[in-house]
């Protein structure tokens, strides 16, 4: 029988941001060397499940803590309250059928009398899916909030606890007693379970970095899955993509301008935008693109949230990717768009001197621009070149489906 792999992205929700687009990824990737299950949130709509039978979604977000000041609030809304009793009633009702009390109000104890948010949510996996020691648990997008989860579950249920493997997207620095990342890490230490129960990996090199300063926590950066297996075939008609939500820092506002310059060169180029999830402050830019669309047919706009399917139509027609994210955004953090880029074989042409993201695409498909011209320029220079590039797509895709065999959490989550 082959061990189980659970993966548990608790913030997703919709398909909206890289969630759901990664769970599909790992499932696909994984799925030879073990029995994966995916889970997601309660809310996650089931027309968007990627596979019916391996997504399982328990977990519900806004329950916060269960605090008796919760109680409180939660009596004068009935829906919210009977959801309360409901979780305390099984919670309690498995603690005590399992004669694990003493445990758990040791733990309820040091932790401020509360019960971390996923603290049920994880014994109803445990039970429902028959874990045992031999078994992997994997949180693609951790947080301190499952960190307490985890550590409830390892005192209250030793004897099942399988191996984890915590991937941090937001590291937390060291704010004393506030920081409660630091408090539940010091336990692990201290019970000898980092790296041989507990592994810790880091979305970039700066988050590494702050690992290992702050917490002096050995750590393996894995930048993220999104790998398909076919080549893009070379085509004379380049399409741009902008995808993703429609947010000022990631340089939406430059794309109506982007587009007349390149349009007024008369060159065979398709656009493809998403606009989703829009600030206000965009809405001068949305109705700049909407005219240009009922004027060019080579313009295409997709509304709201893609599904999976569509997702993967739409990277299949794109070639070229700019990320126009600000400086000091990119700077401090990735953008899931890299590694979906670079596993579709699609050129990038990203923030001029951004050394994180630099790294992370082992290969020539890119090219840098540190302005709005710069990135028209860039656009041009590829799209005539773009023969050229779409070779070292091809070879940068090799290059990164080599680095993820090699990756530590990739061997581990197939052993």
């Amino acid at each position: 029988m082959k061990k189980k792999l659970i993966i548990i992205e608790p913030e997703c929700k919709s398909p909206s941001g890289h969630g759901l687009i990664s769970l599909e990824q790992y499932y696909l990737f994984l799925k030879k060397n073990k029995n994966i299950i995916c889970i997601a949130n309660k809310k996650l709509n089931k027309k968007f499940f990627f596979c019916k039978k391996k997504i399982i979604n328990h977990f519900v977000i806004g329950e916060e803590y269960f605090k008796i000041k919760k109680f409180i609030d939660f009596l004068y809304i009935v829906p919210k309250f009977i959801f309360f009793i409901s979780k305390c009633s099984f919670l309690i009702f498995n603690i005590i059928l399992d004669r694990k009390l003493k445990y758990f109000l040791n733990c309820f104890f040091l932790n401020s009398f509360k019960i971390p948010r996923y603290f049920p949510e994880l014994i109803r996996i445990l039970k429902k899916l028959n874990l045992n020691k031999n078994d992997d648990i994997f949180f693609p997008s951790g947080r301190p909030i499952s960190l307490q989860a985890l550590y409830f579950l390892i005192e209250v249920y030793p004897e099942y606890f399988p191996k984890v493997h915590f991937r941090i997207v937001h590291p937390i620095k060291n704010r004393g007693k506030k920081d409660n990342f630091y408090k539940y890490l010091n336990i692990f230490i201290k019970k000898n379970l980092i790296e041989s129960k507990i592994f810790f990996y880091a979305e970039n090199l700066y988050y590494k970095k702050t690992l290992e300063k702050y917490h002096n926590l050995k750590t393996v950066i894995f930048n993220g899955l999104h790998y398909i297996k076919n080549n893009k075939k070379f085509k004379k008609k380049v399409t741009i993509g902008f995808l993703g939500d429609s947010k000022k820092f990631k340089g939406f506002d430059k794309i109506p301008n982007i587009i007349n310059k390149i349009q007024n060169k008369k060159m065979k180029v398709d656009f493809i935008i998403q606009i989703n999830n829009p600030q206000k402050e965009l809405q001068s830019s949305i109705k700049k693109i909407e005219l240009m669309s009922k004027v060019h047919k080579n313009i295409l706009i997709y509304y709201g949230k893609i599904n999976n399917k569509l997702f993967h139509k739409l990277l299949n027609k794109i070639n070229i990717i700019p990320l126009m994210y600000k400086k000091n955004r990119a700077k401090t953090f990735g953008s899931g768009f890299i590694y979906t880029a670079i596993g579709s074989g699609i050129c990038l042409i990203i923030p001029t001197n951004i050394e994180n993201w630099k790294k992370n695409i082992n290969g020539k498909s890119y090219l840098e621009a540190d302005s709005q011209i710069d990135y028209v320029k860039k656009l041009v220079f590829m799209i005539k070149k773009f023969k050229l590039f779409n070779k070292l797509a091809i070879r940068t895709k090799q290059n990164y489906y080599n680095d993820l065999n090699k990756n530590p959490l990739i061997q581990r989550l197939r052993s």
